[in-house]
């Protein structure tokens, strides 16, 4: 790796001056530096949280000038943010006493969780790996709950008889929320109703963290209270009523979502075969799109059905302008890519999506070509039919 004339001037500037800067930091903070000689006071556990954010700073702008990359852009970004969480907690102890010192120490553990799922799932973002995204996110849920409760067990030292649960309640809600959340690795698999559960779980985390500290918290503080109280209906009979109608419900949701989400494939067919008829005075003519489309739905390839669109397009007489605008939809559409870990039901699964995506584009393009002939008024010129889906042994009628 060749360095740059001008990198290994920027590090030796920024070595002058991380020298210098440290040189009169310690000569103002030192016991017997000036500060303490003017002001009588002893501020010198002030210089090693300096020292180490001065030289973590450093080292992250050495590195970015000598090695530039996304992945060192996280790697700097993660160091910033460490440095800053260790200053304020190194700063914050030489105060602390008491409870407040363990409050302080989870506090920090707080912070490093949330560098640690900053880093975790940028670099999930930037290899396209959805795994280590989710399991950042349930590992992040676990150390934030252990966290709030050991902060919350802290202040709560001595407390009433309702609230002494408190702490187990938020530990348990946030454990069983980052147990769940793993599911949402099922929004990557083929079959319908696993998608819809994953994509529901990994989009209701903070809804699922509320209810279920609802649940624990009658379980665990409420439900010991009134246990005892005489009523008509017994209270495990109530319990079991709605944890069944609860069930019931989700499932309804579910059925209902998985439903709605196989309707448009349904509707749109397999492309087996789609017509576009055109009626135009001077060369009337039949256009067949079926291997084209076949080929664009299943593979993914742009240019067979870009061109027939053209020649469409042209034929009936649309605008370059209008033209452009649709064919540059096409050109930016991007299939979703694989992850690097390949699961078989993944990757399946990812297919299933591309194609969904793919037959609703086209369903968009031409929605937008008839728009296009109709407001520009060209039936003065041709009469242009519908649009029509064909499957084998079966006609599904207009789109």
């Amino acid at each position: 790796m060749k360095v740059s004339k001008e990198a290994i001037k920027a590090i030796i500037m920024r070595s002058i001056a991380l020298v210098a800067f440290l040189s009169i930091s310690y000569w103002l903070l030192c016991p017997s530096g000036f500060i303490a000689q003017l002001l009588k006071v002893d501020i010198s556990f002030l210089f090693l949280p300096i020292l180490i954010s001065s030289i973590v700073f450093y080292l992250s702008a050495v590195v970015n000038a000598i090695y530039a990359s996304k992945v060192m852009g996280i790697a700097n970004s993660a160091l910033r943010g460490l440095a800053i969480a260790l200053v304020m907690y190194l700063i914050a102890m030489q105060w602390a006493f008491g409870i407040w010192t363990s409050i302080i120490f989870w506090v920090f553990i707080i912070a490093l969780t949330a560098i640690f799922d900053h880093v975790v799932n940028s670099l999930a973002n930037l290899y396209n790996e959805p795994l280590l995204s989710i399991l950042s996110t349930a590992i992040s849920l676990f150390l934030v709950g252990l966290s709030f409760s050991k902060i919350m067990a802290s202040f709560l030292s001595y407390p009433p008889s309702p609230l002494k649960a408190f702490p187990d309640v938020v530990f348990w809600t946030f454990t069983i929320v980052a147990a769940i959340s793993l599911l949402s690795i099922f929004k990557y698999f083929s079959n319908p109703y696993l998608r819809v559960l994953g994509t529901k779980v990994g989009s209701n985390v903070v809804g699922m963290t509320a209810l279920m500290f609802l649940v624990l918290m009658y379980f665990f503080a409420l439900r010991p209270q009134i246990i005892g109280y005489p009523i008509p209906i017994p209270i495990s009979l109530i319990e079991w009523g709605i944890i069944c109608l609860s069930i019931w419900l989700f499932y309804r949701s579910l059925k209902g979502q998985v439903n709605s989400y196989l309707t448009e494939p349904l509707e749109m067919g397999d492309w087996a075969k789609l017509v576009q008829e055109i009626e135009h005075r001077i060369d009337p003519e039949q256009v067949s799109l079926a291997d084209l489309i076949r080929e664009f739905i299943d593979c993914g390839v742009k240019d067979g059905v870009i061109t027939r669109l053209v020649a469409i397009m042209l034929l009936n007489g649309l605008s370059e302008e209008s033209i452009r605008k649709i064919v540059r939809k096409i050109l930016e559409y991007q299939d979703l890519p694989y992850p690097r870990i390949r699961l078989t039901q993944w990757v399946k699964g990812i297919d299933e999506e591309n194609k969904r995506r793919r037959k609703n584009l086209l369903k968009m393009l031409l929605d937008e070509i008839k728009q296009e002939m109709r407001s520009a008024e060209l039936h003065r010129l041709f009469k242009a039919g519908q649009v029509e889906v064909k499957m084998e042994g079966r006609e599904i009628g207009p789109l």
